[in-house]
């Protein structure tokens, strides 16, 4: 059946999809007619977050449809973590890369404290699939995240924890960059809302000098946080390519630290 939403009819298929690829503001800018759409946001911070060591993890699964469940069950934690934060705004997904930023669409004094938060939140849901995988409990029943495609028949059959011991431990590196952005749907007839601009490319270089498990961040992002969140960063010097060699700042995540079981027999 079709319903009215911001002057269009349309499917609940339509609607869900729509709903699924943009933000709630560009769906109705989109829906009023508007094209070429641009925005251009003062600051905000973005971040790529990196699957390490891809390619071999491809190799060893040797699977097209299990290396497509893989993608799906790290990225659907990625999803959660973001949709839970309340303050990031997912961008893309480029093979291993997820791309997310905050300050977007509506700015925030906080956006690079937001973010950090999140990818602490994404990098520790790795190591919570990874102690998963590790005792052998079943991932997709602890993630309800199973999407319609992992249901064929050929990954039921395979589907187990055996080959996620394979590519396990997961691990990823983040790199983030806070200024200035440019952001929108050009293309007439297959857009899609990206981000253009210094900042992407920053967070990007940032990205590929990382370490695993560690969010390395630029200056500009450095001098956005409180003291306190600063406090947990160490200064390093950074070659970023065209930018030149420059003063960066890395943290290490740690796995959460376990929730304590409270006693119930004299409640």
């Amino acid at each position: 059946y079709q319903r009215r939403v911001h002057g269009q009819d349309l499917t609940v298929k339509q609607e869900l999809l729509l709903r699924s690829i943009l933000d709630s503001n560009t769906m109705v800018r989109i829906l009023a007619g508007e094209r070429n759409i641009k925005d251009t946001f003062a600051v905000v911070s973005l971040a790529y977050v990196e699957i390490v060591d891809f390619p071999q993890k491809v190799v060893n699964l040797n699977d097209d449809n299990l290396v497509a469940t893989f993608l799906s069950e790290i990225f659907s934690m990625f999803d959660k973590a973001v949709i839970s934060s309340s303050a990031g705004t997912k961008i893309k997904t480029m093979g291993s890369l997820y791309l997310v930023g905050t300050g977007m669409p509506t700015p925030t004094p906080t956006d690079a404290e937001q973010l950090i938060s999140l990818c602490v939140m994404m990098m520790q849901s790795l190591y919570g699939y990874n102690s998963r995988v590790k005792a052998g409990q079943s991932v997709e029943a602890l993630l309800h995240t199973v999407a319609n495609t992992q249901r064929s028949k050929k990954v039921r059959i395979k589907d187990s924890n055996n080959w996620r011991k394979k590519i396990t431990p997961v691990e990823a590196r983040v790199g983030i960059h806070t200024g200035h952005l440019v952001a929108g749907m050009f293309a007439q007839l297959k857009g899609s809302y990206d981000v253009y601009g210094t900042t992407v490319v920053k967070a990007d270089r940032v990205r590929k000098t990382g370490k695993p498990m560690h969010i390395h961040i630029t200056q500009e992002t450095y001098s956005s946080l409180p003291a306190q969140m600063q406090a947990s960063f160490q200064s390093r010097k950074t070659e970023l390519g065209v930018f030149g060699p420059l003063e960066t700042y890395e943290t290490l995540v740690l796995p959460p630290k376990p929730v304590k079981e409270t006693n119930q027999r004299d409640a």
